[in-house]
């Protein structure tokens, strides 16, 4: 559940998280997002799940590959909003209800160790992707909205029914016709994601969110063992306690 082998490269984990003790575990090591690896999870011993910020980039950007050759890849700007939760269960002065309440803040707003991840699994993809990212705080327990641009000189045919497409056959993420709402996810695994293209400002916008503590966490990392042992991928993930 931890971030250590999320990122493959030694020289990046060492930066973001210190490096490695077993390096000869990246060679097992598999990126634990089914919408992705699922093949490749149901053969792992060693499974990294995905941090809960790139779990909704990743998603929400990840059918774009259909329009590569359009889109301005050095210049994919990001903001997320988290629930308190999502800075786990350590104490910190920033977490104290009269720090939170009422309040929005952004933190990290020039480098996040999540930004790595998500570029290292995107460029499996895209190849040549940089992101901008925000990450920010918010007066709420559980939930991640993120707000995504992608800029493209020609606007993507069927952007719609390519995101319907490429999510057609995954239990746990939802296209939806309306812009997602951290409301209708939380205490479920699924992600709901809603694009749009904007021919004034030549981008396309699209939006997902996700409940940071399940798809974004521990629902997911059941979602991977549920795989990986060869049980119905959503077992246990139909009625989750609340709590937080």
């Amino acid at each position: 559940m931890g971030g250590k082998f999320r990122i493959k490269n030694p020289a990046t984990d060492k930066e973001v998280y210190g490096g490695y003790e077993n390096t000869d575990l990246l060679n097992e090591r598999v990126y634990g997002l089914p919408e992705i690896y699922r093949k490749e999870i149901k053969k792992a011993r060693f499974i990294t799940n995905p941090g809960c910020y790139a779990t909704s980039i990743i998603l929400g950007i990840l059918p774009l590959k259909e329009y590569i050759n359009d889109l301005d890849l050095q210049k994919v700007v990001v903001t997320s909003i988290s629930g308190t939760s999502g800075a786990g269960a350590t104490l910190s002065d920033k977490l104290h209800h009269s720090e939170v309440s009422g309040n929005v803040r952004p933190y990290n707003t020039l480098f996040h160790r999540h930004t790595p991840e998500i570029e290292s699994i995107l460029n499996e993809s895209f190849k040549d992707l940089s992101l901008s990212f925000i990450p920010v705080i918010g007066d709420y327990r559980r939930g991640i909205v993120s707000n995504i641009t992608v800029f493209s000189d020609s606007e993507p045919k069927d952007l719609a029914q390519i995101y319907k497409k490429r999510y057609h056959d995954e239990p746990f993420v939802r296209i939806t016709p309306e812009i997602p709402e951290i409301a209708n996810v939380v205490d479920s695994n699924y992600c709901d994601i809603n694009s749009a293209y904007d021919p004034k400002k030549k981008r396309i916008v699209a939006v997902s969110a996700l409940d940071n503590l399940l798809k974004g966490g521990s629902g997911q990392a059941v979602q991977n063992m549920n795989i990986s042992l060869g049980f119905d991928e959503k077992a246990g993930l139909g009625m989750i306690a609340g709590h937080p």
